[in-house]
């Protein structure tokens, strides 16, 4: 079992190495994309498919990743920088180099014919979409024009309703003013009859009021003439009571201090008869 090594030295790797750092400039035509979807490729006019270029012979040539396949081994010597010490190639390099020519020139044919269909695309497209442009535009135009004349029509009947309800909120106004004019009259006459009536209400109640307060205040002299003779009643009768408190309390001071007189003779008495007994009693031993 053999290791397999990618070298950078095998036909493919050294294609794709000159693809990538060739001094040859690919010219590659940038086509502008349309913005709007363009149709599928179905339904575009085919365009006739390129012929594919024939191979060369040394195109037959078995290229493997494998560098031990692809090199001779190098001898073994002690001597540094020698020729036999290098490694020989088993393949053509003529050959190899003509093959990455081929594919070169193959990939770039492919690049073009690539750019020529998306040009193609590209035109068929834009040649549709300017159709459908000026399509739009002239249904567009039409639909102005016809909303043009649907808008004067409009117009027309909006001035002449207008018109009509002008007339109408000109006879309206007349109408509410000539109304609003008896409503006024109407009210200015009912507002004069009831200031009138409002007046002579307040006359009355006036005339009532003073016929009140004239029989009030009369009223209030009655009351407070009885009132002063109840005052007097009420005061005579509480200077005679006061009055017969007044000989009540006086005859019992004068009865108390007459009492605690004869109490007091009375012991006196009674003393001066015991002493005399008591004398008698002496005498008569």
């Amino acid at each position: 079992m053999h290791h397999v090594v990618k070298s950078c030295h095998t036909p493919n790797q050294l294609s794709k190495n000159y693809r990538k750092k060739s001094t040859t400039s690919l010219r590659y035509i940038e086509t502008p994309q349309a913005k709007t979807p363009t149709k599928p490729r179905q339904t575009v006019t085919p365009t006739p498919q390129r012929i594919a270029r024939p191979r060369s012979e040394n195109q037959s040539i078995d290229f493997t990743l494998n560098s031990s396949k692809m090199f001779t081994k190098a001898d073994f010597v002690r001597e540094k920088f020698t020729p036999d010490g290098i490694p020989t190639p088993k393949f053509d390099v003529h050959a190899c180099r003509e093959e990455i020519n081929r594919l070169e020139s193959e990939i770039n044919s492919s690049f073009l014919f690539e750019n020529k269909l998306m040009r193609d695309d590209w035109r068929k497209a834009k040649h549709s979409i300017d159709i459908k442009t000026q399509n739009e535009i002239k249904e567009h135009m039409s639909f102005n024009t016809q909303m043009a004349v649907n808008f004067k029509s409009l117009q027309d009947n909006q001035i002449r309703c207008c018109k009509i309800s002008e007339r109408k909120r000109i006879e309206n106004e007349f109408q509410a003013a000539k109304e609003a004019k008896l409503k006024l009259d109407f009210e200015n006459k009912k507002k004069i009859h009831d200031e009138l009536l409002r007046e002579k209400n307040k006359h009355l109640q006036r005339q009532d009021a003073l016929e009140q307060r004239r029989q009030q205040r009369k009223n209030e002299k009655e009351q407070e003439r009885e009132s002063f003779k109840e005052f007097v009643g009420v005061l005579k009768e509480n200077m005679r009571r006061e009055q017969m408190r007044c000989n009540k309390e006086r005859d019992f001071d004068y009865a108390q201090e007459l009492g605690a007189k004869w109490m007091k003779l009375h012991k006196v008495d009674q003393q001066v008869k015991e002493n005399l007994q008591i004398v008698d009693k002496l005498v008569s031993k």
